[in-house]
């Protein structure tokens, strides 16, 4: 009894911070992407703090050290703005360096994507040119066609510069926002506290369904398209309204058909009219029919 209750207080002892002792489910405020986030504390070893996010599952916990944490002083379930650069492996820190108007510049290569879930929830993306630009978000229509000047002097915020030095990345953007971030030897990254890797480029042929749903203001959408060997598709839609009756109606079907075309990282779609339009696509894994498909930043799942 007395070996335990040293250890409690030599715990509190050391998580004590602005004035407050830091224990086993303390409301905290989280620093992720230049804000901070309401949560609790899980877990606490050492000096560091296993946290759960509020409103996120639990697969967004996390371990994190005392930096990346302070009390919940304003109790309100709202995320705040961070007014100061955290001291930590991986930090989002607001550059000195005004904004600039987007000069367009030489781009080499096709660009490569990484993606990432986020502990906001949804996912993240990265293209990064051999040539030293960056791209935060997925482009559509292809990562073969993306014409990144084009994009770029439409809405520079996004765009930016990255270099690396050693086992750091560091990405400038037109912004004035600098990430600072690691390297893996496996050739994934770490930016903002999320882990990102290289997407997968899809099988020229598949041979599988896949289906996509979204739910909008009540609207349920079902999307399947069955991905032929010899090159063809067949695709299906069905959407219902949500009465609150736990019962969506197919209130409205459609059915079309056509060829398809996988080169890299675009897909070519051409209906029986013969309209084509392009998407990016890749896929999370290796293999003739993935579990998964990205498609234009969205996901498509393998039908059962």
């Amino acid at each position: 009894m007395k070996k335990t209750g040293f250890v409690i207080i030599l715990m509190l002892a050391i998580n004590y911070c602005f004035g407050q002792a830091l224990v086993t489910s303390s409301k905290i405020e989280i620093l992720w992407v230049n804000s901070w986030w309401p949560g609790k504390i899980l877990e606490i070893n050492g000096d560091k703090y296993k946290v759960h996010y509020n409103n996120y599952p639990s697969s967004y916990d996390e371990w994190v050290t005392k930096e990346r944490i302070r009390v919940d002083k304003f109790n309100d379930g709202k995320v705040h703005p961070n007014t100061a650069a955290v001291a930590g492996t991986v930090i989002h820190e607001k550059s000195s360096t005004k904004a600039t108007a987007f000069k367009p510049s030489k781009v080499t290569g096709t660009g490569k994507l990484y993606s990432g879930s986020s502990p906001q929830g949804g996912t993240v993306y990265y293209l990064f040119y051999p040539s030293g630009q960056v791209v935060m978000g997925c482009p559509r229509g292809g990562l073969e066609g993306f014409n990144y000047n084009a994009f770029c002097s439409a809405g520079s915020a996004n765009c930016g510069t990255y270099s690396t030095s050693g086992k750091t990345i560091t990405i400038r953007w037109n912004s004035g926002n600098i990430f600072t971030g690691k390297l893996k030897p496996n050739g994934d990254m770490e930016l903002n506290s999320t882990a990102v890797g290289p997407v997968v480029m899809c099988p020229a042929r598949l041979s599988a369904a896949y289906e996509f749903t979204a739910n909008l203001s009540g609207l349920s959408v079902v999307e399947v398209t069955k991905f032929n060997y010899d090159g063809t598709y067949q695709l299906t839609r069905a959407g219902g309204y949500d009465h609150n009756d736990s019962k969506n109606s197919a209130e409205w079907q459609s059915a079309s058909k056509g060829t398809y075309n996988i080169k890299g990282y675009t897909i070519t779609m051409t209906d029986q009219s013969g309209k084509a339009s392009k998407h990016t696509i890749y896929a999370l894994e290796e293999g003739k029919a993935p579990e998964f498909l990205g498609w234009d930043g969205n996901f498509l799942s393998r039908a059962k």
